[in-house]
């Protein structure tokens, strides 16, 4: 149930950042990124956070410690600034 409601937490920060994110039931989530997948990912391992690529379609994030959290939060928050 912690996972879940940090998950939640997760998903609805990076909503009102922007992003488009579907329901998620797991202990992830996922990013759409489309062509944007390869770069998407290399900003988040600069950012020393491991995402799993789809290429052409997104990333997958797995939910960690809320400290882990924060920086996903603040590096998608950073990639959709730049992009």
């Amino acid at each position: 149930a912690a996972v879940a409601a940090e998950r939640d937490r997760v998903v609805d920060a990076l909503r009102t950042q922007g992003w488009q994110v579907p329901e998620a039931q797991g202990n992830f989530f996922w990013l759409g990124a489309g062509q944007e997948t390869t770069a998407l990912a290399e900003h988040f391992r600069a950012a020393g956070i491991l995402v799993r690529p789809f290429a052409g379609e997104g990333v997958r994030v797995s939910i960690g410690t809320t400290s882990d959290n924060e920086k996903v939060l603040a590096a998608a928050a950073a990639w959709r600034t730049e992009h």
